[in-house]
């Protein structure tokens, strides 16, 4: 951990032939979903190879980690999700999402900042569709709510 990072890191295993996320299992849960979803990104991404580990966490290679954190941001926190179930308010966020204040906070400022009429492209429809149960189930409770 002292090596690489203190919240987390991924590595290929030769033994196993596959991927190994080391997270801190003392932070919180909202750090270690983060944490675990960030480690994912890199092996989605193409960022963690067999052969690049060292590369990866380099602290020079700024523009994995900046991939990395927006791949997970809009994995965590899907904007057209959020927009279509009226989520604005940052517990909201860290309660339906499972991030900390600091996500939270600026989803729910670019949240209000974007309004969403009536150009939804076919990605952001697919998404709708993939997430309509809960949009509706979500709607509903709301609804209850008030």
């Amino acid at each position: 951990m002292e090596k690489y990072d203190k919240q987390g890191f991924v590595f290929w295993s030769k033994r196993d032939n596959t991927f190994v996320i080391c997270y801190n299992m003392y932070y919180s849960f909202s750090s270690v979903h983060w944490t675990l979803m960030h480690e994912l990104s890199h092996i989605f991404l193409g960022h963690a190879t067999k052969t690049n580990i060292l590369k990866l966490h380099s602290k020079d290679n700024k523009l994995f980690e900046i991939e990395a954190e927006s791949f997970t941001k809009y994995l965590l926190c899907p904007y057209i999700v959020l927009s279509q179930c009226k989520i604005l308010e940052i517990s909201e966020i860290m309660y339906i999402c499972g991030v900390d204040k600091n996500i939270a906070l600026k989803k729910s400022i670019s949240l209000k900042k974007i309004k969403i009429g009536n150009n939804i492209t076919s990605l952001e429809s697919l998404i709708i569709e993939q997430f309509n149960n809960f949009i509706s189930n979500y709607l509903k409770y709301r609804k209850k709510g008030t």
